[in-house]
């Protein structure tokens, strides 16, 4: 997972080769190489090949423990598209998870342990999110929609 942003990119790429209607395809792609660019010339900036290597790991490994939020709390879920009768909350509390931890992890996590909540409330400060959780648990409850929460374990069985 140190350098699973890597593959994030990869992604990107395939999916932009692959889907030729994407929409804002050029947007993105303009975007890609812009970052390359910028990211190229910081490297040059750094003395040595040694250095640059270094500096390249890090950069890649600080970002895991996000990596492994986004892993979980997206990737064991459906991602089908029901189209325009579906709501905007039915299908954030479908296509995403949340994850159990304790409250002294909710720091480590900054909050995003809570990703369908974050979704449905983007603005709202992360150190609120798991209070808000009670109140989408008890709006999905009454609506009739299912609100998947896991711990990290049987999160990391469901991806």
């Amino acid at each position: 997972m140190c350098f699973a942003r890597f593959n994030l990119q990869v992604q990107s790429y395939i999916y932009l080769y692959k889907h030729s209607n994407a929409p804002y395809r050029y947007v993105e792609i303009l975007t890609i190489l812009i970052y390359w660019c910028w990211f190229i010339g910081l490297l040059s900036l750094i003395p040595t090949y040694t250095e640059r290597f270094i500096y390249l790991l890090v950069c890649y490994m600080v970002t895991m423990p996000l990596h492994v939020q986004i892993t979980l709390s997206h990737f064991g879920m459906s991602t089908e598209d029901y189209g325009p009768s579906e709501s905007f909350a039915a299908k954030m509390l479908r296509t995403t998870m949340d994850i159990a931890c304790p409250t002294w992890l909710d720091f480590f996590h900054g909050g995003l342990q809570y990703q369908a909540v974050h979704h449905l409330f983007p603005r709202m400060p992360r150190h609120q999110l798991r209070r808000a959780s009670d109140f989408v648990k008890s709006y999905a409850n009454e609506v009739g929609l299912k609100y998947h929460m896991y711990g990290f374990v049987h999160g990391n069985i469901k991806v």
